[in-house]
Parts: C-alpha cells; structure tokens; sequence
C-alpha cells in the first residue's frame, strides 16, 4: 500500500482504544515494513505489477519431473531470502514454493498486487484535500508521506488525525464515492503447481479436531458445492469491476486458473467490485465463497444481488462464509501427482 492507500484505511478506522494497540496502529500506518518486522522477523513488501515475471519450472502441466509415485518423498516449503523491510518488484520474491526433497514443485503460495492504484481520481482529491485542512503546499504534504518519521509525527496528534478523517468524509461526500475507496488488496493463489495426476475427496470429520465446543465445528452441509480442483485463489478486497484491473488480474493468474477449486469472491462478494468474467476465465467451475454478514454495515449488500445473479447463470455455487462457525467451509483433497 502506498502512503495515500495507507492514510485513506487509516481514515476510514476509528483509534484503538488501548494506548499499545493505538501505537502499534499509528506505526503501521507510518512504517509496515518497521512495524510488522517487530512482528515477524522479516517482512517482504510487494509491490504492485508484474514486473520480473518470467517462466518457471512449474509452469508446465506435462508429466516431465513429476516425481515416482511409489516413493515417499520428503518436503521443503522455501520463500526467497530477503531482507527485513525489503520492498521488491519481483513477485518470485514473495513466492513459497512446497517441493520434494528433489526440488519437484508441488503447491504454491503466489501474491499479487493490482498495479492500478495511484491512478485512482479518488486518491488525488484525497490529497487535495488533506492539504487544505492541513494546511500544506504540494510539497509539503509530498515530504510528510515520502518519510515514515516525518508520517509517524503527523499521524501521533489527535488534532490531526481529526483533520485527516475530515479530508476523507469531506472527498466521500462532494464525489460519491465508494466508502473505503478499496483499490489495493492481495490477492493470493494457495494450491498445486500443477495439475495432479489423480485427486479424490477425502472430507476429514471436523468433531475429530474440533476445539472445545465441538457441538458448534461441524461439517456444513452442502450438496454439490466441491469440487476436484484443490486451488484457492483469495482476492481480499481487490478491486476488479474494470476492464483494466479485471485483465490485469485475469493476465497474471492466467496459469493458475484452470486448477482454481475455490474462488474467494473480491470485497465480500460486493457488486461493486466483481466483474463477471472472472468465471468463465476459469477452465473448471469453482466453488465460490463470499466472507460476508448479509445486512452488516452501512447499507452494504454482501453478496450482492448481481454477483448472486451472475454465479447462478454461470452454474457456480456460492457460499457465505459469517462469524457463525456453522458458516465454516472446509475442503479436503487428497492429490498424487
């Protein structure tokens, strides 16, 4: 996220209310990379586009390198070196990649960033804004979001943070637009690297790893809603109802999709934010899941009528994911490859 992507989340939240997490919040604004390195270790910002894309070795659906089947062979899970607070554009950087001990690729955590962010006329208008209620010239405003400090102490004041939130009312209310103004999210494929040579389904019985209140962690009950593809391809909240974001997401993922069991619908499942092509852009027919409380919020509708609309046309299944744990949606395969 940039500084404008970071500030505008920052305005659209209410202040922790214990002093810790209100401190913890304010440098995550000003420093993720800081912040989450106190958390994590090491921490590798990705940032958005394709850039450095190239070929790999699990690329390929061919029966080349796929491992004897009647061994037992050994895995390794690798994500490249980096170094803390290491902002790259090399998507492989933040790649995990699951391999045999002979380096055949298995699974693959693969993120992605949309690229169309700072483009956004909502983002510009923003900062027109915030210059007048902070009363700072281009250059100035420029110089306080270039520098984590210089971010981090314009952030810590309550009177600005009051002024920041009042930018960002004032910009929703003159423009109409969407209230989170959500245009930066990871996206994320969890799955195989290739297509497996054979896949079953093999529902494990949830009351056999249920916490405490197992009564409540039961398989939910659905009739033709899974599928034989064990590829999850999570969207947050990304923004894809454009031709521009739509292709560009469609592009990056293109190898992916054909092995894509469970679609994680964009913002919610919000209308807003889904654009119809993404279905038939999958070779199979996932199961789509939308994270949502219908009737939460301000108004909002999630899923949304359309998108409901649209997964029955095109013969998906959906399921809404709530705080319920009767909601829960698990799925197990077991793949050979």
């Amino acid at each position: 996220m940039s500084p404008t992507e970071r500030l505008l989340a920052f305005a659209s939240s209410d202040d922790p209310l214990e002093p810790s997490e209100l401190q913890f919040f304010l440098e995550l604004i000003a420093d993720p990379g800081e912040a989450l390195s106190q958390v994590a270790g090491r921490v590798t910002l990705v940032s958005p586009g394709a850039a450095g894309q190239e070929a790999t070795p699990f690329d390929s659906d061919t029966d080349k390198d796929i491992p004897d089947p009647s061994t037992s062979p050994t895995f390794s899970a690798e994500t490249p070196t980096s170094s803390s607070n290491e902002i790259t554009d090399n998507w492989l950087r933040a790649t995990t990649t699951i391999s045999t001990a002979d380096s055949t690729p298995i699974w693959v955590l693969e993120p992605y960033v949309l690229q169309q962010l700072e483009k956004n006329d909502g983002h510009k208008a923003f900062r027109s804004e915030l210059r007048k209620e902070l009363r700072l010239s281009v250059e100035g405003l420029e110089k306080k979001l270039s520098s984590p400090q210089e971010l981090l102490k314009l952030i810590s004041t309550v009177s600005a943070r009051s002024k920041i939130r009042k930018a960002y009312h004032v910009v929703l209310k003159a423009r109409k637009l969407n209230r989170d103004l959500n245009l930066t999210s990871l996206s994320l494929y969890a799955g195989p690297a290739r297509r497996a040579s054979r896949t079953w389904r093999s529902r494990w019985p949830m009351h056999e790893v249920a916490p405490a209140e197992h009564d409540k962690w039961i398989d939910r009950r659905e009739v033709g809603a899974w599928t034989l593809q064990a590829g999850w391809l999570h969207t947050g909240d990304a923004s894809l109802k454009h031709d521009g974001r739509c292709h560009e997401f469609l592009a990056f993922f293109a190898r992916r999709l054909h092995l894509v069991g469970a679609f994680l619908l964009p913002h919610h499942g919000a209308d807003s934010s889904f654009d119809s092509r993404l279905l038939p852009a999958m070779s199979s027919i996932p199961l789509c899941i939308a994270p949502s409380k219908p009737g939460f919020g301000r108004g909002w509708v999630h899923p949304g009528n359309a998108v409901v609309g649209d997964l029955s046309a095109h013969g998906n299944h959906m399921v809404v994911v709530s705080h319920s744990p009767e909601s829960r949606y698990t799925d197990t395969l077991t793949l050979e490859f």
